[in-house]
């Protein structure tokens, strides 16, 4: 760009950057583009990650309510969390317990997370191309998000316990059954698979809530993050609201940056 146009005294030795305005010695800033080009980029990954974190909440979510769903669909719809194993004969634990662990994770980490996640890539798609997404962005919108994933990551934290608690208890009472009333002794909950099921398909029980126990702890790990990154952009926001990073460059008079300038000018009139 050519610069040999402007009689304007520069402080910077850019062009278009900060101009020194003759007579008053004013501060005036040119261009904003290469602050501006900064700034949209820490707030692309800023949502990016956010969106990121809800799209792995979307597929642990899935990972939890279809194994937990499969198994009680092949158990004729009884649920194996907290159950125990009497005489060869299955005490099943409350239907509720299944019901939970997967209706929670439906309704919050696939569809609650799964909306977020497109409404976060949505935003990154339109601050790449200069719009704003005023939902996300809007304070009082952030602070919703953050006491909903609060709420939403204690419920995780509770279906965790209950599918880790629940899936250990039925398989301790499937090894003592086997030791107690056949003689022999199960190297592991797995092995109970290879057993002779009647009238329910316990072939694939271990797999389905090995996978779900392993999910489950990996979504609660998931939303912490949410809540975190919910967090920082409160701060961030709240940061904003008392003029940090939203000042313009020269216009308070408190600004480093314009009392650094003034001496300057000052300097330049003295000779």
């Amino acid at each position: 760009m050519d610069c040999s146009g402007m009689d304007q005294p520069m402080i910077t030795g850019g062009c278009g950057d900060i101009v020194v305005s003759p007579g008053n010695g004013h501060v005036h800033q040119r261009s904003h583009s290469g602050l501006h080009g900064l700034s949209n980029l820490g707030l692309d990954m800023q949502l990016l990650s956010q969106s990121i974190v809800y799209c792995s909440i979307v597929l642990c979510g899935l990972l939890i309510s279809v194994p937990v769903g499969v198994t009680s669909n092949n158990f004729r719809g009884y649920c194996i969390m907290y159950a125990d194993v009497v005489d060869d004969k299955i005490m099943f634990g409350a239907t509720a317990n299944c019901t939970f662990v997967t209706y929670l994770h439906v309704i919050t980490s696939v569809i609650y997370a799964g909306l977020l996640a497109v409404m976060y890539t949505v935003a990154v798609i339109k601050n790449n191309k200069g719009g704003e997404f005023k939902l996300i962005r809007h304070h009082y919108s952030n602070m919703t998000f953050l006491c909903l994933n609060v709420f939403v990551t204690f419920l995780v934290l509770v279906s965790a316990c209950v599918v880790s608690v629940g899936f250990a208890r039925w398989c301790s009472g499937l090894l003592v059954n086997a030791h107690a009333h056949h003689g022999y002794v199960l190297n592991s909950c797995s092995a109970a698979e290879d057993l002779q099921w009647e009238n329910v398909d316990g072939t694939s029980f271990y797999a389905c809530y090995s996978l779900a126990t392993a999910a489950s702890w990996l979504c609660l790990f998931s939303w912490l993050v949410q809540v975190g990154l919910n967090i920082l952009v409160f701060i961030q926001q709240k940061h904003d609201d008392f003029g940090f990073s939203d000042t313009p460059l020269g216009s308070s008079e408190s600004s480093p940056l314009h009392q650094s300038h003034e001496q300057i000018v000052d300097t330049h009139e003295r000779y």
